[in-house]
């Protein structure tokens, strides 16, 4: 008698055991299957987020539309502009380098000059509008915006406009303007974030 309950006993412990160790194995699958797929889930979400990193530094390093041709000025300054501007006369102001409209059929829609040199059209004539402090590259520089007179495009008075300046390079000698009026506002934004100092 004694002997069959020792056997019935030591079964019961084995099944005990048993069922103890598959409860250890069941546990153990379930971590590592949730350690997996979390490794996953942040591989694609690191992927995710260097790919939306690219994306932004892809389009903070061209913020021109494409085809837009680059100007140089004397290795200091550079910026952007569209193929459909053409080169016009010179204004004759002070330091004035190149002069550009875009042509319309009863005449032009925008018109845009860009100076370098110590002295620079601003200096002459008095801000108009409003005005504004920016940064580009690290420079101080300001954004002058005006309305127009009336807007029939007969003259570039009749336009809106908006002047940027830069006063200083770092060295003290010279300074750089860009100056546009026309009736497309969007277009004049797009020019000025161009600009880069070199």
């Amino acid at each position: 008698m004694y002997p069959l309950l020792l056997s019935f006993l030591q079964m019961e412990n084995m099944r005990r055991l048993s069922f103890q160790i598959n409860v250890v194995i069941f546990t153990c699958f379930i971590l590592i299957t949730f350690a997996a797929t979390n490794s996953f889930s942040q591989s694609d979400s690191k992927k995710t987020s260097l790919s939306n990193q690219f994306n932004t530094q892809a389009q903070a390093i061209r913020i021109h539309p494409k085809g837009w041709k680059k100007i140089t000025v004397s290795k200091r300054v550079s910026f952007y502009l569209p193929s459909k501007l053409k080169k016009t006369g010179l204004p004759g102001n002070e330091g004035v380098v190149k002069a550009y409209k875009r042509f319309v059929s009863n005449g032009f829609d925008f018109y845009l000059y860009y100076a370098y040199g110590e002295r620079v059209p601003s200096d002459l004539n008095p801000s108009q509008g409003q005005t504004n402090q920016i940064l580009i590259s690290g420079k101080r520089a300001s954004i002058n915006i005006w309305e127009g007179e009336d807007r029939n495009g007969v003259t570039q008075n009749d336009f809106p406009g908006m002047k940027l300046i830069i006063s200083d390079f770092g060295e003290g000698a010279n300074k750089f303007e860009i100056y546009m009026v026309g009736s497309d506002s969007k277009l004049m934004k797009q020019i000025i974030d161009s600009v880069k100092i070199h």
